[in-house]
């Protein structure tokens, strides 16, 4: 059984380990970016912990049964007061396909309503097409695309915004 959670600060370390071993699983081991963007992972979430304000900042996980296997994240400090800007939003790769993403999505989306924001963005890179796909249907647009190297690896980064 496939269960969301809103996770309250004192819940999210007990997540983090992991939420940083699927973006290992997909991103490095699956898409052979550096072992640096694990690291990434990890002190975003630290300083999320750090800075969390639930007036502010949310933070979901999908679980089957014990095993957490999806997040995402709002953190409202980044890009003003009337923007919301969506962090480590991922799904183990095997539970692709299955509506994990959208019931992640709508919950923060839900979220970013309820608190106000005017505008939510995230930035996402070209390669991830499920991703896109799925950023595209639900009205987010493109605002800006660049070329950049991280993690070993020439990618597409692409800023995408959802006007509320």
């Amino acid at each position: 059984m496939l269960i969301t959670d809103v996770l309250t600060l004192p819940n999210i370390p007990y997540a983090a380990a992991a939420i940083v071993d699927i973006h290992d699983k997909y991103f490095v081991q699956r898409l052979g970016w550096g072992a640096a963007f694990k690291e990434e992972v990890r002190e975003y979430l630290e300083e999320l912990l750090q800075h969390f304000q639930p007036t502010r900042d949310g933070f979901w996980v999908a679980r089957k049964g014990d095993e957490i296997i999806g997040s995402i994240a709002v953190d409202g400090r980044v890009d003003g007061p009337d923007c919301a800007r969506l962090r480590v939003f991922v799904v183990d790769y095997n539970y692709h396909r299955q509506g994990i993403g959208k019931s992640l999505l709508n919950q923060a989306i839900a979220f970013c309503r309820t608190i106000g924001y005017k505008r939510i963005e995230l930035w996402t890179f070209e390669n991830l097409s499920e991703a896109k796909a799925l950023y595209l249907n639900y009205g987010f647009r493109i605002l800006k695309e660049r070329e950049v190297k991280y993690w070993g690896c020439q990618l597409c980064e692409q800023l995408f915004c959802f006007e509320l």
